[in-house]
């Protein structure tokens, strides 16, 4: 064969091979060698992974806490301990703000503490109400026991009709009035400021107490009576003591009949 024949021969059989698919112009290329990777990227990579798995167990473990609050929360809302239930159910809302059903059972908490709120709110008003009223009720037997100490003492003073027996009576009613308001002081709120009827209380006692043993005497002077004599001047026990008339006669008489 000559070397033109050859020639055609070698493209003939090349352009069948490329029809057929047999040969390709990559294979006819020299396999080109892999790029280098980079130093590190394998532990880079050992990392990535590492901090993935870390991350999901944090959230597996948050999750299971959220869940423990929420079954707590939920148990002590069946007991009606709805402080203590609100507590729980805030910290599974904090821990998983996703999970739906401790959102919705705090929110119904929290209506049901709002309510309750405003019952003791309203509950203590009324009391303290009630309370203001009990101590102007006090305060005004306290001042009507004064007052009827200071009656009773100025009788006993006073009033010339009264025998000594009436005057001690007078007196002694005078101190029960007193040892009254004593113990409604005792039991007064310490915020209620009765220093003024403490003093007066005080002495008012000692002045009832003195008084029995001069209270056959009043302190005012009663009307004269027939016999020229001023009414009330001596007490009913007292004896007017005899002049010496009525001891041994009318000595002027006596000196005449024996003339």
């Amino acid at each position: 064969m000559n070397a033109g024949f050859k020639e055609w021969l070698c493209v003939s059989v090349m352009g069948a091979s490329l029809g057929l698919g047999v040969f390709s112009p990559s294979s006819l290329r020299a396999e080109e060698p892999a790029p280098p990777k980079p130093a590190g990227s394998d532990e880079a990579q050992r990392l990535l992974e590492k901090q993935a798995q870390d991350d999901k167990r944090i959230k597996e473990e948050i999750a299971t806490q959220a869940n423990a609050h929420l079954e707590s929360g939920k148990r002590l809302f069946s007991a009606f301990d709805y402080e203590a239930a609100r507590q729980e159910l805030d910290m599974a809302v904090r821990l998983d703000p996703q999970n739906e059903e401790a959102r919705k059972l705090l929110v119904r908490v929290n209506d049901i503490l709002s309510v309750r709120r405003d019952r003791i709110k309203s509950a203590i008003a009324q009391l303290y109400g009630e309370h203001q009223v009990a101590i102007q009720e006090k305060l005004v037997e306290l001042d009507n026991r004064i007052d009827w100490a200071k009656r009773y003492i100025s009788q006993a003073q006073t009033d010339a009709d009264l025998s000594l027996t009436d005057r001690i009576r007078r007196y002694e009613q005078a101190q029960q009035a007193l040892e009254r308001a004593k113990e409604l002081m005792k039991w007064m709120p310490v915020e209620v400021n009765v220093e003024e009827q403490q003093n007066e209380v005080n002495r008012l006692l000692t002045e009832s107490r003195k008084a029995p043993r001069g209270a056959g005497a009043p302190r005012t002077v009663g009307p004269r009576s027939g016999n020229g004599a001023r009414r009330g001047t001596a007490g009913p026990a007292e004896k007017i003591p005899r002049t010496q008339d009525q001891h041994a006669g009318r000595p002027g008489q006596g000196a005449l009949r024996n003339r």
